[in-house]
């Protein structure tokens, strides 16, 4: 993604993703470092998608 640098987010491939929030029961976070505000603000809409309904990275807005 332009003008995104990193993602950072925790995972563990042998754990149920259930498990994933830190702690159990909790909320994920994920730390995005972008050269601009409007570009951190696209990866953590894309981040949203993807993580709260499910949806394809690459897929557009809706």
């Amino acid at each position: 993604m332009p003008g995104v640098s990193s993602v950072q987010i925790t995972f563990h491939e042998d754990r149920d993703p259930g498990r994933h929030p830190m702690p159990p029961g909790g909320f994920r976070v994920a730390i995005v470092n972008a050269a601009s505000l409007a570009a951190g603000v696209a990866a953590r809409e894309v981040l949203a998608r993807v993580m709260l309904a499910g949806g394809d990275p690459a897929a557009p807005p809706a």
